[in-house]
């Protein structure tokens, strides 16, 4: 496929078994508080909190148990170590400029440390690192897709200081300070799908070179103020440099070269239980700012078309999006788990000045229980849309009606997923999928790709 004027082999998945402050899961009939999206391992109910209200890690299932007796001992010392392994296994069907299969793998690794019991001192400290490795089959079998099949591939594949951040509460307010993400905060989404469209916070997917997903951090933090218990919210700052996301260097914690370092500043706004107090459900409405300045994605500096004249393109530092994110419990489960049903959504749209893609659009529904004997299980159908800038469209048309290029014109990429996940066992998620690509890459031309898939979450 063409390049599309930019490299856009950065995108990120959503992070494993959260860290910090999990959002309950389906398919339990719990309330869903705001922070990071686990990817996918059920987690024990828990009673209502405040939006922010931190959630005792013990409460993920772990393959290994409580380690021997060990957990429990470290946690009454205030220290509460995770460690998560996710595998994604994908095969191109048809399509691209060969058939192959690979698997791209993540270990992600967390310690945090609850202040008050080792030390006497308010708050709680979090630090995590992860190793990402494996090649994309989107890359390897030269499929030119927009999105990963395999969300979890993306950001170099070394590892990298992840978090390493203070959180407190003062009454209302939660205070969040440190190398941190802001996906982790805005416009997180449900992780548990494979392909990219469906996982994590979409505004890093398209907009890669200015908002840093998992599992980059960058210096900066949130401030969240809970308006009332089912009500909240934040706003962010963070430092942006293309530093931050150095394929070779994982642990850079400096500030940057001044010259291309900006900042990112986030809003939103949540709301728990928005359509009713008996169904579980979460609403989100954000949006961003940046002033980095990064290069015009089609004009040089005279307002021309750069790839005709070859000049510098233009700087621009005007950046903005905003987003959505909904997830709704429709049936409540029985008492073993099973018939829950739930839906969600995710939109995104980012300004067309430098982006190779403007807006994302996904949503999707799941129920458990579907196979008798298997209450836990999961059938979950998501479906995707991805958008080039228009200004891209507009000058690859263009340059065609003056003979100038045979690009393919591109618009729309569209995909959808189905999964069943299979609850092998507590702390360990199978979920084999299979994915279909309508227009790959934008091109209308391009014959539909059927991707299998298999993902694997084990939570140690």
């Amino acid at each position: 496929m063409p390049a599309l004027e930019q490299k856009v082999d950065v995108m990120v998945d959503m992070p494993p078994p959260a860290l910090s402050q999990p959002a309950a899961l389906e398919p339990q009939p719990v309330p869903m508080t705001t922070g990071t999206v686990q990817t996918g391992i059920p987690i024990a109910p828990v009673k209502p909190s405040p939006p922010g209200t931190p959630v005792p890690l013990t409460t993920n299932p772990r393959l290994f148990g409580d380690w021997g007796g060990m957990l429990p001992r470290l946690k009454r010392v205030g220290l509460i170590p995770t460690a998560t392994l996710v595998t994604e296994t994908a095969a191109n069907l048809n399509g691209g400029t060969r058939r192959d299969a690979t698997l791209v793998w993540q270990i992600n690794t967390g310690l945090t440390i609850d202040l008050p019991a080792l030390a006497g001192i308010p708050g709680t400290v979090q630090v995590t690192v992860t190793k990402r490795d494996g090649p994309s089959l989107n890359q390897s079998a030269g499929l030119g897709f927009l999105q990963f099949p395999q969300g979890t591939f993306g950001r170099g594949r070394i590892t990298r200081l992840t978090s390493a951040f203070y959180q407190n509460r003062f009454g209302p307010l939660d205070i969040k300070l440190g190398r941190v993400s802001p996906g982790d905060d805005f416009n997180a989404a449900r992780g548990d799908f494979m392909s990219l469209y469906l996982v994590g916070s979409a505004t890093g997917h398209i907009a890669p070179n200015i908002w840093y997903n998992f599992p980059v951090s960058e210096w900066g933090g949130r401030i969240q103020y809970s308006v009332t218990a089912h009500q909240s919210i934040r706003a962010g700052v963070y430092q942006v440099t293309p530093r931050n996301i150095d394929v070779k260097h994982g642990w850079y914690l400096g500030t940057g070269d001044h010259r291309n370092t900006g900042v990112l500043i986030p809003f939103e706004w949540q709301r728990l239980d928005p359509f009713s107090k008996r169904l579980p459900g979460l609403i989100k409405m954000g949006a961003f700012y940046s002033n980095l300045r990064l290069p015009d994605v089609v004009n040089d500096v005279n307002g021309n078309i750069r790839q005709v004249t070859g000049l510098a393109a233009v700087t621009r530092r005007d950046h903005i999006g905003i987003f959505a994110n909904l997830r709704q419990q429709l049936v409540l489960p029985k008492a073993n788990g099973a018939h829950a049903v739930n839906i969600f959504f995710n939109g995104t749209w980012v300004s067309r000045g430098t982006p190779v893609n403007e807006r994302k659009i996904a949503g999707g529904i799941s129920m458990t229980g579907v196979v008798a004997g298997r209450p836990t299980d999961e059938l979950a159908l998501g479906v995707a849309e991805g958008r080039v800038n228009d200004r891209i469209t507009k000058k690859q048309r263009t340059l065609r009606a003056a003979a100038l290029s045979t690009e393919a014109v591109r618009t729309s990429e569209f995909m959808t997923e189905l999964y069943y996940g299979v609850d092998v066992m507590h702390g360990l998620v199978v979920r084999p999928n299979v994915q279909l690509w309508i227009h790959p890459g934008g091109d209308a031309r391009s014959p539909a790709v059927v991707i299998l898939g298999m993902k694997t979450v084990v939570a140690i």
